[in-house]
């Protein structure tokens, strides 16, 4: 699993961690380096996917001006290099892996790479550096221990776990208009005997409905486990199909009709919140789920009734921190602008991060909730009943959260 992640240069975020739980969750308003913090995350999770030894093209491997100008903070020197690192721990040990781009000679782009891999007892495995000493403009760490002969078995495991964990990053943006199936140009058919969800469902989600057709048939197990939480988040909720007349998904209902019948809607008139929940219950439904899941905007069309369901979903489909030799079966990072997600939390505010955007320098701040909570309790702030942890309030009266949330202590922006 995923402990720690920081990320340097890259937009808004010029020096930024994130301590990762098995469910994290991100707020601040609009604006903050929420979306920005996503983005740097799933950005070098593709890039080191593309340095994965046996790919079909050499080239991928080769840093392109995309992978670097467009995204390097606007005030950062010119020399700073952009960079992600993070700490990834497994039943093997411990991985310490850091990748820094940044700009060469002929406005090309070059690249470091370290990567500390350390045992279960904590004692070090392998310290290797890759473009410290000559530039490089290409990925080269998996491929060079890809091909070493000085790797003992357990060194050889943990990085066959790791970078494939890292490679597989997913981010959504769950959009209405894409859950409904009706962008043309997101939409491609499934095959039941290929499947692969996290990929395949899209951004924005706009392959839900060929994604579920596939599942139907390719994967029942998973299919009836999406119908089952479908049934207990909408008790009306029976099943999703396609028209017979007009070739385009619909949703069953029981409405409860004298006599009882199932109704077919399109999926224009199914409520948002239906909609979104489908596609959570396919990712959460998942046999073989990536490593890291980030979701932009849980709450969007959900009702404050039904977050603790969602939220219930997402702990259920991380399993327990034995369930895997990776730690979790996978990890979700959230971000939320709403203090009724915050109030879900309210009992593990150490898993949850306040991002906002400093004015000076332009620059998003990421700080743990329970250690700013601590801090505005200390100095009379806030009040009420609190557990204290490591330094660090872990849980609060959702009420005081929300009204901190409405009188602007939490969610607003720094002019520091």
């Amino acid at each position: 699993m995923f402990k720690r992640i920081t990320l340097k240069n890259f937009r808004t975020h010029t020096d930024s961690v994130l301590d990762l739980s098995d469910v994290t969750l991100l707020i601040g308003s609009n604006n903050a380096g929420k979306s920005n913090l996503f983005s740097g995350i799933n950005h070098f999770s593709k890039i080191v996917a593309r340095g994965r030894p046996g790919l079909p093209t050499t080239d991928l491997s080769v840093l392109v001006d995309n992978d670097l100008f467009p995204h390097r903070h606007r005030l950062t020197p010119r020399d700073a290099p952009m960079s992600f690192s993070c700490e990834w721990m497994h039943k093997l040990g411990r991985v310490e892996y850091e990748i820094e781009l940044y700009e060469a000679t002929g406005n090309r782009v070059g690249c470091r790479e370290t990567i500390t891999l350390f045992g279960a007892d904590n004692k070090p495995l392998l310290d290797h550096k890759v473009g410290h000493c000559k530039l490089v403009h290409e990925l080269r760490m998996q491929k060079e221990l890809a091909e070493s002969k000085k790797l003992d078995d357990v060194t050889s495991r943990l990085v066959g776990r790791f970078f494939p964990d890292l490679g597989t990053c997913f981010l959504y943006h769950l959009q209405s208009s894409f859950l409904q199936g009706k962008v043309a140009y997101a939409q491609h058919q499934v095959d039941p005997t290929d499947i692969s969800i996290a990929p395949q469902l899209g951004f924005e989600g706009g392959n839900l409905f060929n994604l579920l057709a596939a599942l139907k048939v390719g994967e029942q197990r998973t299919y009836r486990n999406v119908v089952n939480a479908l049934q207990r988040f909408e008790g009306s909720f029976r099943d999703v199909g396609v028209h017979a007349k007009r070739q385009e998904p619909v949703v069953y209902f029981d409405l409860g009709g004298d006599p009882p019948r199932i109704d077919d809607f399109p999926t224009d008139v199914v409520s948002d919140g239906i909609l979104r929940a489908l596609a959570i219950a396919v990712l959460t439904s998942m046999q073989r789920p990536p490593a890291l899941i980030l979701i932009e905007e849980i709450e969007d069309g959900i009702s404050q009734r039904n977050l603790g369901r969602f939220l219930g979903w997402l702990r259920q489909a991380v399993g327990l921190p034995d369930s895997s030799d990776r730690g979790y079966a996978t990890q979700f990072v959230l971000t939320s602008h709403s203090p009724s997600v915050l109030r879900e939390f309210a009992s593990h505010l150490g898993d949850v991060h306040h991002v906002f955007l400093s004015k000076r320098g332009h620059k998003s701040v990421v700080r743990n909730l329970g250690q700013a909570l601590m801090t505005y309790i200390d100095l009379g702030t806030l009040s009420g009943d609190y557990v204290e942890r490591d330094g660090k309030v872990v849980s609060l009266e959702p009420h005081i959260l929300v009204e901190a949330w409405y009188k602007g202590t939490l969610g607003g922006e720094s002019d520091r």
